[in-house]
């Protein structure tokens, strides 16, 4: 609770009535053990009274707030109990460090057949994951699934781009699906933002994908938006998720990922290119990192191995520090590659070899057993 002088003083206006207070927010900075101010986070205000704040919270010269350690309340602590959670539901169930935890990327109905991005054989794929599951409710700690999320307009789908003098048309000339976009189309005029405010980013963007040496923009058909039955997990694999929580009591961790228009987001780690004015949900998802880096064993599967599968366990790798690359095991027989990138998905599996990661089946009777070490098989 903040006192309304505080609110004023942060904002930097009168507020007159409860509707100014309710909607103000602050800009609070949170401090890490050791360390100066290093995040900077926005929180809408709870309803309030004129309580008075604690003293604990100063003014700062730049209208922040600063949150400063309270006598007998460590750095750690006040971080630890400030950290963002990783799912878009908070359960208020603590992650307990150790177990072996299952990772399924974007499961959703759209990545299989009937989708308007299909991945072949993720049928047989989601039965695998589903008898996983059902095989190891009780030894399973925790569930992470990620959820590709977007809407009709985004970078990589049609409807964000257009043939020049087209934009205005209630018919627009859009790239058909899989058109590869180059940033020589975009100098050449060959296609442009259809938003005129999103021109200069779209060329950078582009440019900036080139030069990282991933790919190049593929234009996707529209798939897995927002409140549509593609976005929704596949049936089976939803049942045995259900299944799990009510055997442990917890709840699925569900990631979202690819919501905001101007990335991709193949990484549930990170965006392919960080938007400067989102790097909260564009940027390393660092509560996801610090509660995948509890388990001793993080299984990997889900759609697809060419792509999200393979970019997510990619930069997981990168923030994985000192812990040993053995933990993570991709479930090989559980995950397929989008059509036409299969040599995509083998340089994955092989390059994760390469680091030391674990490559198994899902049959595997060791996966949950952290007695046994895990082996590429």
């Amino acid at each position: 609770r903040f006192s309304r002088k505080v609110l004023e003083k942060a904002s930097g206006k009168s507020l007159s009535g409860s509707a100014d207070i309710e909607e103000t927010s602050l800009n609070l900075k949170t401090l890490e053990p050791g360390n100066a101010v290093v995040n900077t986070i926005s929180v809408p205000t709870a309803p309030i009274d004129n309580e008075m704040l604690s003293p604990s919270i100063d003014m700062a010269e730049d209208k922040t707030v600063r949150v400063k350690k309270k006598a007998g309340i460590t750095a750690s602590k006040l971080s630890s109990s400030a950290a963002k959670e990783c799912s878009v539901y908070t359960s208020n169930i603590s992650v307990q460090p150790g177990g072996t935890a299952l990772l399924i990327i974007d499961p959703q109905n759209d990545f299989h057949p009937g989708g308007s991005l299909a991945v072949e054989n993720a049928d047989e794929d989601a039965a695998r994951i589903k008898a996983l599951i059902e095989k190891e409710l009780t030894n399973l700690s925790e569930i992470y699934v990620t959820l590709d999320s977007h809407m009709k307009y985004h970078i990589a789908h049609p409807n964000f781009w257009v043939t020049p003098g087209t934009e205005n048309s209630a018919k627009p000339e859009h790239p058909s699906h899989f058109t590869v976009i180059k940033s020589e189309d975009i100098e050449n005029k060959t296609w442009v933002a259809r938003r005129k405010e999103h021109r200069l980013w779209a060329y950078d963007y582009v440019k900036a994908l080139e030069e990282q040496g991933r790919f190049e923009l593929t234009i996707w058909p529209p798939h897995c938006l927002l409140g549509t039955k593609g976005h929704c997990v596949e049936d089976g694999i939803l049942d045995a998720l259900d299944a799990w929580e009510e055997a442990s009591g917890k709840s699925v961790h569900y990631i979202l990922k690819g919501t905001n228009s101007k990335t991709e987001h193949y990484s549930a780690i990170k965006a392919e290119v960080v938007v400067p004015e989102d790097e909260e949900t564009t940027g390393v998802n660092r509560a996801l990192v610090d509660k995948l880096r509890l388990h001793d064993r993080i299984l990997i599967c889900g759609q697809a191995l060419s792509h999200c599968v393979n970019y997510t366990t990619r930069d997981l790798v990168s923030e994985w520090g000192d812990k040993p690359m053995s933990a993570l095991v991709i479930l090989q027989d559980a995950s397929s590659p989008v059509a036409g990138f299969q040599k995509d998905g083998e340089k994955f599996i092989s390059d994760m070899k390469d680091k030391g990661l674990a490559v198994a089946e899902s049959t595997n009777e060791k996966l949950c057993d952290l007695e046994e070490s895990m082996e590429s098989s």
